[in-house]
């Protein structure tokens, strides 16, 4: 399950092989707070419209992004029900809960979210989801990130340190617990690949 190193462009192939034509799917992307999960994921999806969909037919004025960036919240309900509608009929925009919406054209969608390999609903959803990558960072790393987040939302040390005590440190150890289940380990913040290049 594991891989080395950080290898963006390999990541983008994979995710560009996932897409079959004729048909959309679901890559998932999770991890615990602060690992990076949404940054690789909205990186994957930059990467991947900057090249053709798999089944690609230019048209005249048709939109030319393939993949769409799905954040997916704590609503495990609401996800199983939108995973269903995304693998249903290609080509049918499908509304997702919160006014978003995914286009017919879209044949790749990369759900990021922290309870992908969760159970119950979360269960029933991974069942349409082709592969969830697990974005990875050690600890000290990951806990830096989120002080660094809260101080940037306002807080001050002594109330960012509080939440990530008390908030994400209680989630992460819980979302921890599904980590084997996830397709492919991926090691974040290695300086020899970014997905922001």
């Amino acid at each position: 399950m594991a891989v080395p190193a950080l290898d963006f462009p390999a990541l983008v192939a994979r995710a560009h092989d996932l897409a079959w034509p004729g048909r959309r799917v679901i890559l998932g992307v999770t991890g615990l707070p602060g690992a990076g999960s949404d940054v690789l994921g909205q990186a994957l999806v930059r990467r991947l419209n900057t090249g053709p969909a798999p089944d690609a037919i230019p048209v005249p004025g048709a939109p030319s992004d393939w993949a769409a960036y799905l954040p997916v919240g704590d609503d495990a309900a609401g996800f199983r029900a939108a995973a269903e509608a995304l693998t249903g009929d290609i080509g049918a925009t499908v509304h997702l809960p919160g006014s978003a919406e995914v286009g017919g054209h879209i044949r790749l969608v990369v759900a990021v979210g922290d309870w992908l390999l969760s159970d119950g609903d979360w269960a029933h959803a991974r069942r349409r989801i082709d592969e969830v990558w697990w974005a990875h960072l050690p600890i000290a790393d990951r806990v830096a990130r989120l002080l660094a987040q809260q101080h940037a939302n306002g807080l001050a040390a002594g109330q960012a340190g509080e939440w990530v005590a008390q908030v994400a440190q209680p989630r992460a150890r819980e979302i921890a617990t599904y980590v084997d289940r996830a397709d492919l380990l991926i090691p974040m913040g290695v300086p020899t690949a970014s997905p922001n290049t």
